[in-house]
């Protein structure tokens, strides 16, 4: 029914223009906030990443979960991971609601091709692959990475593969695999006049952590730790890649009328042990080094004004509406409204969005969490962690002193916005 719905919405709008600006999302998986030189890493070198910090809009307090498959969800739908059921990553809490309308779904219905090139983590089986929900090309792995249960003997180097649903085996080094299987349709798109969405989403620098010998000599030498040296590896060959990826668009013309967005995932899983930008947290923490994330947008045709940092509280349930507002897409309706806000004008420098808005960071399953680990709800400055700890981040970036008992009505006005969304999905949590 849902297809069909789909269907009839696109022959209904005539949404093919073929004047829209590509659009290409970079995700990494388990690079933290920290994990790049633009933003303070003593070790770690990211040349390309850092030009891209220089030539974007940059959110600087920008918010995803602190682990990966809730992120994920909430970039494909616009909603919080809790309303659309991709909350957790195992135990059979990563898939989302089959009633929601995804990113790739909206963009196909206006017009455009869609791929998505590496980690899904949102469905192995139907009727949740990728292909399953909006996505045309797919060149994928199943589970968490090439490690997990059901790619448990897969290779980051000799990396088995699907494409579509073809097993297939590459000499090539995975996250190369993801950005040449990725120019390579988009270079089809190219030839064809045809406005596309590819969707690069890394496994790495998740582990195993089994960078290339020449990326890893590059940190052996400068770390203890020799998982943080093939860590750091990782993030460098997906440096790399993106170097390639931006020479490749100016090669092919279409550079500035191409809209970048690099994210990561979540906090870091191993950088943290180098350098953390000051947060407290990592991977998995409700505290800022958990969530605190990477967000770069690049369009240079876009009318973005000057590149800049912009410190707006953001969420990565904002980049869905953020695409429908700019590039004027007609959305299909739906039971839920977005959760996330259209960042249209910070980007287009023309206003600021709420500065009175509130965010919320959660992950888990059926009960209500009670601890830091598991929830924040963010304020300007303020972070209730759980139910009871409270920080404020312009004295104490570092989270070290709770002042709960010093400010109990930012705490019930936090928990007031808690609760309201806690009552919105409280049914149907099962």
């Amino acid at each position: 029914m849902k297809i069909f719905r789909l269907l009839i919405f696109v022959f209904a709008t005539g949404a093919w223009a073929a004047d829209r600006p590509n659009v290409i999302i970079i995700f990494t998986d388990d690079q933290g906030y920290g994990d790049l030189s633009c933003h303070g890493n003593p070790i770690l070198e990211t040349p390309n990443f850092d030009k891209l910090h220089s030539e974007s809009v940059r959110f600087d307090n920008f918010h995803v979960a602190p682990v990966c498959t809730p992120s994920r969800s909430e970039l494909m739908t616009g909603l919080y991971a809790m309303r659309n059921k991709a909350g957790m990553v195992p135990a059979g809490r990563n898939l989302m609601r089959r009633d929601i309308v995804t990113m790739p779904e909206v963009f196909a219905a206006n017009g455009y091709e869609t791929g998505l090139f590496g980690k899904w983590h949102l469905g192995d089986t139907y009727p949740h692959r990728p292909m399953d929900r909006g996505f045309q090309r797919v060149v994928w792995h199943k589970g968490w990475g090439l490690a997990s249960e059901i790619e448990y003997d897969n290779d980051y180097y000799y990396t088995r593969y699907l494409d579509e649903m073809e097993v297939k085996y590459s000499d090539r080094f995975c996250a190369n695999l993801w950005f040449d299987e990725a120019m390579k349709w988009m270079d089809q798109q190219i030839a064809a006049k045809q406005p596309f969405f590819s969707y690069i989403a890394l496994n790495t620098p998740h582990s195993p952590f089994h960078a290339l010998e020449e990326d890893y000599d590059k940190y052996k030498d400068q770390v203890d730790d020799p998982n943080v040296a093939h860590f750091f590896g990782l993030i460098s060959n997906a440096d790399d890649n993106y170097g390639r990826l931006d020479s490749w668009l100016e090669m092919r013309g279409i550079k500035d009328d191409t809209i970048i967005v690099f994210m990561n995932d979540n906090g870091s899983s191993r950088g943290d042990k180098i350098y953390n930008a000051g947060m407290r947290g990592k991977k998995g923490s409700g505290y800022e080094g958990g969530h605190r994330a990477i967000c770069f947008i690049r369009w240079p045709n876009g009318g973005l004004g000057a590149p800049r940092t912009v410190n707006n509280l953001s969420h990565i349930t904002d980049i869905l509406p953020t695409f429908t507002d700019l590039l004027d897409f007609d959305v299909p309706e739906t039971e839920d409204p977005f959760d996330g806000v259209s960042l249209k004008p910070i980007i287009r420098n023309l206003d600021t969005i709420d500065e009175n808005r509130k965010v919320i960071v959660q992950f888990g399953g059926r009960v209500r969490p009670q601890k830091y680990y598991r929830s924040c709800v963010i304020w300007k400055n303020w972070r209730l962690n759980g139910e009871e700890e409270l920080y404020e981040l312009g004295s104490d970036p570092g989270q070290k002193k709770d002042v709960s008992t010093q400010y109990p009505e930012v705490v019930r006005e936090l928990k007031r916005h808690y609760d309201a969304f806690w009552a919105s999905i409280e049914d149907s949590i099962d």
